[in-house]
């Protein structure tokens, strides 16, 4: 009877050694998924971390670009409502914009036309260019618009989608009217700038290996406004929408 008990235990520390075995894989494997997840997460924050610093840099070129407006709008203000086409150009040279800001165009100083309800006309430009040249409707829809709010206003994507214009109103006294009567009387021109999409959007590059792709909301075409090129093949496991 005792050789039948002593071969009954006999197959235990096989069976230990599988189970001990099977335990170290399960182990194994959580450890390792674990991995996965713990790496999957910190990508997902690298990536977070990327496009918001992206979204930052964006912004603080179009506040840039803003201030730019209000330099001129200064400038027209301290000299005699910018009266002068050929001191316009020249503030506008002086300020080197081809290398400080590339986004920037071109920028011209808007007049009301005298006696047209709500025509307007450019009366200075940056180019040297003077004389009562018509605006397009969609930047005299913006004007009107920047006018009667009183802030900065942008116009929708123009022509082949590859610009905007960026609108900003300038009144008498240098101050924004609190009624949208007496801004509308008190309007004394306007501000305009021409904005590169291209080249504003080009601060999105970085080293991070993320592609973007960037929509106007407004807009309900489908092709975007302006898409990365550099990675065509490029095919990412995260993704985020920013408004």
């Amino acid at each position: 009877m005792q050789a039948v008990k002593s071969r009954l235990r006999l197959p235990i520390a096989p069976v230990l050694l599988a189970v001990s075995v099977v335990v170290l894989l399960a182990a194994s494997g959580w450890l390792q998924h674990r991995a996965v997840d713990d790496y999957q997460v910190a990508m997902q924050a690298h990536f977070n971390r990327d496009v918001a610093a992206a979204a930052k840099r964006l912004s603080s070129n179009v506040q840039e670009d803003a201030t730019v407006l209000a330099g001129f709008g200064a400038f027209v203000a301290a000299n005699s409502g910018g009266a002068d086409p050929a001191a316009f150009a020249r503030y506008y040279q002086a300020l080197g914009l081809a290398t400080k800001n590339p986004e920037i165009a071109m920028v011209n100083l808007v007049r009301p036309v005298a006696g047209s309800g709500d025509q307007l006309a450019i009366v200075a430009s940056g180019s040297g260019q003077a004389g009562n040249l018509p605006l397009l409707t969609a930047v005299t829809q913006a004007a009107l618009q920047a006018r009667d709010v009183g802030v900065p206003t942008a116009t929708p994507p123009l022509g082949t989608r590859q610009s905007f214009t960026l609108v900003l109103p300038l009144y008498k006294g240098a101050v924004v009217p609190v009624t949208e009567a007496e801004r509308r009387q008190q309007l004394s021109g306007l501000v305009t700038a021409d904005i590169r999409i291209d080249a504003l959007l080009a601060t999105l590059h970085d080293r991070s290996g993320i592609v973007y792709t960037v929509y106007d909301r407004a807009d309900s075409a489908t092709v975007p406004l302006y898409q990365q090129n550099n990675l065509p093949n490029a095919r990412g496991k995260f993704n985020r929408t920013m408004a």
